[in-house]
């Protein structure tokens, strides 16, 4: 593909036309508990997410964390892929997976998701 200058540019990736758009949200519950919800997002030139990435925090009273992590992509037009993990910190603060879900997902003309 030519730039503007009419300079060919091999190799040129797709990801340069996408922005970054990100939203942190912190909340403390009535307990103690925080959550901090954080959303990372990939937008194309006409504003379609392209991929996101969600990571939910839940830091306990008592200590314990427990880690939400959801990423979203398109693969194709109107298919996605959906890989949902939670884990728990250890007393190493490690992350530990304590389950993991991945689903496709098509999504047709009327936005309706089939899985």
């Amino acid at each position: 593909m030519a730039d503007d200058d009419g300079v060919e540019q091999n190799g040129a990736d797709e990801d340069d036309d996408l922005e970054e758009v990100e939203i942190v949200e912190t909340v403390v519950g009535p307990d103690g508990t925080v959550v901090v919800d954080d959303v990372v997002a990939e937008v194309d030139a006409e504003g379609n997410v392209v991929a996101a990435r969600e990571i939910v925090t839940y830091t306990l009273p008592d200590g314990e964390v427990i880690v939400e992590e959801t990423d979203v992509v398109e693969v194709a037009d109107g298919e996605w892929v959906v890989d949902e993990t939670v884990a728990v910190v250890d007393d190493e603060g490690r992350l530990v997976p304590v389950a993991e879900e991945i689903a496709d997902i098509e999504i047709d003309d009327s936005g309706e998701a089939s899985d």
